[in-house]
C-alpha cells in the first residue's frame, strides 16, 4: 500500500506538472518552437535563428556581470538597440525564451513599455528585460517570486549577474545569455510583421474593425501593462481578422 501511494504521487506531480507548464506556454501567446516576432519565442532551436538571418553579437553566462549602459554603444552589438535577447541553459541547442526588443530609450522602474503582444523594459539602475505578466522590478521582474513564475520572462541585472529565463530564477553558470541582431526588415514592436499563425489572440474590444484578407492594418493593438496575452495573433488569408483600433 505504501508503495502504491508513492507511485499514485509521482503520477499526479507527472500531471500536475504537466499541466501547470502547458498552461504556462500558452501564457506565452503560441505554440513552442515557432518563430513569431510579435511574441516571446519559446523553445525554439538556435539554428532556427540563425537560418532566418540573425547574427548573435553577445553571449555570456548568467554568473557574469551585464552592463546595461553598454547598450547603444560600440561595447555591445556594434551599437545597435533593435535587438533580439534570448536565454538557454548553457550550450544548449534549444532557446529557452527569446524576444525582440527596443532598446534605443530607457524607461523608468515599474513602467515598462507595450511592444506588440509583450512588455519591454529598460531601466538604468534596475534592469533589462521582457515580460507577459510584469509586476514590479526590485530590481528584476520578481513575479517569479511572488506568483510561482512568469514563462515569458527574461530579467537581466543592469549592473551585475543573474537573473530570470522564464521560470527559472536565481540563475548562473548554467545559464546564458544571448543578443542577436536580427535581419533586415524585422523590427522590434512593429506588429505588421509577418507572424506565423497558431491561434487566436482573444481581446474584449471596446467597439470593432474587421478586416478583409486583402485589408492591411494600418494602426497596431494596444496593450495596457494589465494585459495579459494568452495566444498568438492570427492572420489566416482565407478568414477575417477582428482588431481593436487604437485609432481611427
Amino acid at each position: 500500500e505504501r508503495m502504491k501511494l508513492i507511485y499514485n504521487l509521482y503520477l499526479f506531480e507527472i500531471l500536475f506538472f504537466s499541466l501547470f507548464y502547458n498552461s504556462f506556454q500558452q501564457t506565452c501567446g503560441f505554440s513552442d518552437g515557432l518563430l513569431s516576432y510579435g511574441h516571446v519565442m519559446v523553445n525554439v532551436n538556435y539554428s532556427t535563428f540563425i537560418d532566418a538571418g540573425f547574427q548573435l553579437c553577445h553571449s555570456s553566462t548568467y554568473d557574469s556581470n551585464f552592463v546595461e549602459t553598454d547598450i547603444g554603444t560600440t561595447n555591445l552589438c556594434n551599437g545597435e538597440t533593435n535587438l533580439l535577447i534570448a536565454c538557454r541553459q548553457t550550450n544548449s541547442p534549444i532557446i529557452y525564451h527569446a524576444a525582440l526588443v527596443n532598446f534605443s530609450t530607457t524607461t523608468l522602474l515599474d513602467q515598462p513599455r507595450v511592444c506588440a503582444n509583450y512588455l519591454i523594459y529598460r531601466t538604468p539602475g534596475s534592469s533589462v528585460g521582457v515580460a507577459v505578466q510584469f509586476q514590479q522590478q526590485y530590481s528584476c521582474d520578481y513575479n517569479t517570486l511572488i506568483s510561482g513564475s512568469d514563462p515569458c520572462d527574461i530579467c537581466w541585472h543592469a549592473s551585475g549577474s543573474g537573473w530570470s529565463c522564464g521560470g527559472s530564477a536565481w540563475l548562473g553558470s548554467t545559464f546564458e545569455r544571448l543578443i542577436f541582431t536580427p535581419p533586415n526588415g524585422v523590427i522590434a514592436c512593429d506588429s505588421s510583421l509577418t507572424q506565423t499563425p497558431t491561434s487566436s489572440l482573444t481581446q474584449t474590444p471596446t467597439s470593432s474593425l474587421t478586416l478583409s484578407s486583402t485589408q492591411t492594418p494600418t494602426s497596431s493593438i494596444t496593450l495596457s501593462s494589465t494585459q495579459t496575452p494568452t495566444s498568438s495573433l492570427t492572420q489566416t488569408p482565407t478568414s477575417s481578422l477582428t482588431q481593436t483600433p487604437t485609432s481611427s
